[in-house]
């Protein structure tokens, strides 16, 4: 067992990014975004999983996006 915070530590930062308090995603699979009222996010995989974006970390996440977004 070990904590969230570590287990992001391990990670490569260039790839994933945690999107919740225990949620960490891989950039890549990260197919929409959209922002809601409450002013968090909610994404969709290419899983089709749909998963909340807390507002703590939904800009995180954007730059992350635009970074891996193809030119």
């Amino acid at each position: 067992r070990d904590t969230s915070k570590r287990f992001e530590a391990r990670l490569d930062p260039d790839r994933f990014v945690r999107v919740h308090r225990q949620t960490i995603v891989a950039v890549d699979r990260v197919r929409a975004m959209t922002q809601l009222s409450s002013g968090d996010a909610a994404i969709r995989l290419d899983s089709g999983a749909e998963l909340r974006v807390s507002r703590g970390y939904r800009e995180r996440l954007q730059s992350r996006l635009l970074w891996a977004a193809p030119a």
